[in-house]
């Protein structure tokens, strides 16, 4: 018979699943729509996840365009690889020894992938303010 903290956790592996799916398909449409917007320049208007005016960024500078979609298209794939760290580490998660060696490499490599989705986040949050 399981416990309830193995159901919990076998829920928070499917939630993470969902939220990794949810990113993937973000970074996936981003990119689509973003090579699509250099043969359509309207495609720019319809940009998902991003909080920037894309399109008179693209009217502006295509230069700048592909530099803020770099950075935006790199946030939603880098949260989504972030996600797939967890979904390991809930996978591996022992209950009778919760700190295995394994879980422990996890969670390390998790963290520094999340140091550089906060760099990123931070130049890209620099870049956009700068090129607004």
């Amino acid at each position: 018979m399981k416990t309830r903290t193995e159901t919990v956790l076998k829920i928070l592996t499917v939630l993470a699943w969902v939220v990794m799916i949810g990113y993937m398909i973000q970074a996936g449409t981003q990119l689509v729509t973003f090579g699509i917007s250099f043969f359509n320049p309207e495609a720019a208007k319809n940009i998902n996840g991003s909080s920037v005016e894309v399109y008179a960024l693209y009217q502006q500078s295509t230069v700048y365009y592909v530099y803020v979609m770099s950075f935006v298209i790199a946030l939603s794939a880098m949260h989504a690889y972030v996600w797939h760290h967890v979904i390991r580490l809930l996978s591996k998660l022992n209950l009778q020894n919760p700190f295995s060696h394994e879980v422990a490499k996890i969670l390390e490599q998790t963290g520094i992938i999340m140091l550089g989705v906060w760099i990123v986040g931070v130049i890209g949050g620099e870049t956009i303010g700068w090129v607004s």
